[in-house]
């Protein structure tokens, strides 16, 4: 298989341990190294990059200068800064492309980066390939008048891409209706050297029933997780949050309860691995948001490769709750508002392991047909395959 020489252009760091990051590290960790160039911000490397590569790192430039102790004026002064800095990147990331040879661009559509891959795939006639992990407006973070401007640059980007990947199909459908332009659906994928385990976890007598997260914490999910914890605690059970979230902040959002547990954030190679070690089930928690209806969230990847049931407590029409409801059998769906509901599925969960042990089967079987890294891999690499 013949491919471009590729430079990637964007926001999101080319690394194996965060959402996607991850995805653009699984996509691109077999590309031949001497035909890819990566060019990302300078930040301190959040997780492995890919072997034998170059990468070269960019900044904010004369955004670095604006006054972050005046928020008004950051506010306003900043998002300026950036568009301006977007533009001399552009010309000096174009002549970085060309001394490489580059035949083609890929991005990402996270913050104003992406504009700037666009600009330098137009100067040089170059196909861009569009990979849309995130809302794209969620990422950006500036006021109108501006705002529209850089939507107005969005829209030209987005129309003018040689392909477009968004993470779900409910993406591909608004983008289209927003910007005019088709896509395809690129959904997240496992890591190539995930373990295939055969079938759900034995479970380890004596320990009370569990029900772990491991992701984010964001404050949208606050209710939420309380309400899990307060059914939790009347059956005796735990409720264990590997995330960012410490014991004091734990504390200021009640989650400070005796049912649950916080702890660091796992290392998502042994993720999968401790979680059926330590888990009776897993929690996936999305706040009712445009975000949760587009994006597909990426711990359904790995929560599928563990075998254990899964509880989704998300609005009817975000992406998991969609996807579980076209996959039937693959997850216990209950909107984040019916607390009764939510203590219903814990009770069903904690006294039924043929419920688990079935939904657990069925995440795995739904796992290995909805994100296979091989499958992703092909996909991903016969669309690049178009531009040589």
């Amino acid at each position: 298989m013949k491919l471009p020489k590729l430079i990637y252009i964007g926001g999101v760091p080319v690394e194996a341990e965060l959402s996607g990051a991850a995805l653009l590290y699984r996509m691109l960790c077999e590309y031949p190294t001497d035909r890819i160039l990566v060019a990302q911000p300078g930040f301190p490397p959040l997780g492995p990059r890919l072997p034998d590569v170059r990468y070269v790192s960019f900044d904010d430039g004369v955004a670095r200068w604006v006054p972050s102790t005046w928020p008004v004026v950051s506010r306003l002064l900043r998002p300026l800064a950036i568009g301006i800095n977007v533009a001399w990147l552009s010309r000096k990331l174009a002549e970085t492309a060309r001394s490489f040879g580059a035949e083609a661009v890929l991005t990402v559509t996270h913050g104003p980066f992406c504009l700037a891959a666009a600009a330098v795939a137009k100067r040089l006639l170059l196909p861009l390939y569009i990979i849309s992990h995130d809302n794209w407006q969620d990422t950006i973070s500036a006021d109108p008048p501006l705002l529209w401007h850089w939507q107005r640059q969005f829209r030209a980007a987005y129309t003018a891409a040689a392909a477009r990947l968004c993470v779900s199909p409910y993406m591909v459908s608004y983008y289209e209706r927003l910007y005019g332009a088709p896509g395809s659906v690129l959904l997240p994928c496992r890591a190539k050297e995930v373990l295939e385990y055969p079938g759900p976890p034995e479970r380890s007598d004596g320990r009370p029933f569990t029900i772990a997260y491991a992701g984010s914490f964001h404050v949208g999910y606050t209710e939420s997780f309380r309400v899990l914890a307060r059914a939790l605690e009347e059956c005796g059970g735990h409720l264990v949050i590997y995330s960012n979230l410490g014991s004091k902040d734990a504390s200021q959002f009640g989650l400070d309860s005796e049912s649950v547990l916080v702890r660091p954030t796992m290392p998502p190679r042994d993720q999968v691995a401790n979680l059926r070690a330590t888990a009776d089930a897993l929690v996936l928690v999305l706040a009712d948001n445009l975000n949760a209806r587009l994006c597909f969230p990426s711990k359904l990847v790995d929560y599928t490769a563990t075998g254990l049931p899964i509880l989704i407590l998300a609005p009817g029409d975000s992406s998991a709750a969609m996807w579980a409801k076209e996959t039937q059998g693959v997850a216990i769906v209950v909107d984040n508002w019916d607390h009764e509901g939510i203590a219903r599925a814990v009770r069903n969960l904690e006294s039924a392991p043929g419920l688990r042990c079935s939904l657990g089967q069925a995440a795995l079987a739904a796992g290995r047909n909805s994100f296979s890294y091989s499958r992703a891999r092909d996909q991903f690499l016969s669309i690049l395959q178009k531009a040589t």
